[in-house]
């Protein structure tokens, strides 16, 4: 199982790579993802497990808080995605939520959709407010508690060596 789930995630990030090529969407790096997931869930003893926006239809699961068509867009962008696993179970996985979300970042924060080079603040805007996030009012306190975030990763990485 294991090995089948690797080998899934790697044809996901091939196929990725050649479809970035095209449309080269804001590339994740691990501080990213480390500040997303701080964002979405850091106060969650279990993020994995974590259930979020309980109040509406299209509740967000896991460590990454992603929803049903969060995730129809990004298999939309990236079909081979689909092989991972069903909604919700498949956003459980941190790997798996990262393919997800690079896949939904190459669909929508690009230049040719954003009209300049995308930023880490950018599609970090998207993944909270959806495709027009970023320049969506109400996702800038999202944008700069992400920033922050990130600098406070940073800061203590450098601390720490």
């Amino acid at each position: 199982m294991l090995h089948s789930s690797f080998l899934a995630i790697c044809l996901i990030i091939a196929s990725q790579s050649q479809s970035a090529q095209t449309q080269q969407g804001y590339q994740f790096n691990r501080e990213d993802f480390d500040a997303l997931q701080k964002l979405e869930t850091g106060t969650q003893r279990h993020p994995k497990e974590a259930v979020g926006d309980r109040h509406l239809s299209n509740k967000a699961y896991g460590p990454y808080q992603i929803t049903k068509p969060y995730y129809d867009d990004a298999v939309m962008q990236n079909p081979s995605l689909s092989s991972l696993g069903s909604f919700p179970d498949v956003v459980k996985s941190d790997r798996n939520s990262e393919a997800i979300m690079q896949a939904y970042s190459n669909k929508y924060t690009t230049k040719k959709r954003i009209g300049r080079p995308p930023t880490a603040e950018d599609a970090a805007r998207n993944h909270n407010g959806g495709p027009n996030g970023y320049k969506n009012q109400n996702t800038k306190t999202y944008g700069e508690n992400f920033k922050k975030n990130k600098m406070q990763n940073s800061y203590r990485k450098a601390r720490d060596l």
